[in-house]
Formats: C-alpha cells, sequence, structure tokens
C-alpha cells in the first residue's frame, strides 16, 4: 500500500515530468486573467456558470431567476 507521502511524490514527478515536456505550455486562456476574478462575489456562481453552459435558466418560488 502507498502511503501519502509516496503518492505526493509520485505526482509531483508527474508534474515535474510534464512541465519540462511542455504539456501545460498551450493551455487556452494562458497569460490572460481568470473572468471570475473581476466579478462580485456571488455564492451561486457554479449554479450560473452551469447553466450559462448548458444555456438554461431557473426559477423556483420565493428566489429570484438564475440564469
Amino acid at each position: 500500500m502507498l502511503t501519502d507521502r509516496a503518492i505526493e511524490i509520485v505526482a509531483e514527478d508527474k508534474i515535474r515530468a510534464a512541465i519540462a515536456a511542455g504539456d501545460f505550455d498551450a493551455l487556452p486562456g494562458f497569460g490572460k486573467p481568470h473572468p471570475i476574478f473581476d466579478e462580485p462575489y456571488d455564492e451561486h456562481w457554479w449554479i450560473r456558470r452551469k447553466l450559462a453552459r448548458e444555456k438554461m435558466s431557473v426559477m423556483w418560488p420565493g428566489a429570484s431567476a438564475i440564469t
């Protein structure tokens, strides 16, 4: 059985190898600020993003519309 430390070492080695191979060099949005940081805090941010991706909107009794 692998210890937590052994798993951490293996994961770190794989990440370092991927960085050395350039696997992270062409990620979408590289060098650009993440759009979520320019928005005010919203506790339902993940729901809104999911609904936007799915092109849906939801409204339930007693709640404002989430779109």
